[in-house]
């Protein structure tokens, strides 16, 4: 991503908007209520990389009741 975000920019948005349509698409099949709203799964998506730290801490938590249940 360093190559292209320093040599060729409009490369990497096409990059960025195909893997961003990929975690879209897996948010709409992960979550139910996301099944049938892209934007609402766009929206979710948006939140879960303006606060990369909720992110973290939901996965902290997940794995913390992993350990607990097993």
């Amino acid at each position: 991503m360093g190559y292209y975000g320093r040599f060729s920019r409009s490369a990497l948005f096409s990059l960025v908007d195909y893997v961003n349509q990929k975690l879209k698409a897996w948010i709409m099949r992960k979550y139910k209520r996301f099944r049938l709203h892209k934007t609402g799964a766009s929206l979710f998506l948006r939140k879960l990389a303006r606060n990369p730290e909720h992110l973290s801490q939901a996965n902290i938590e997940f794995e913390y009741r992993q350990v607990l249940h097993r």
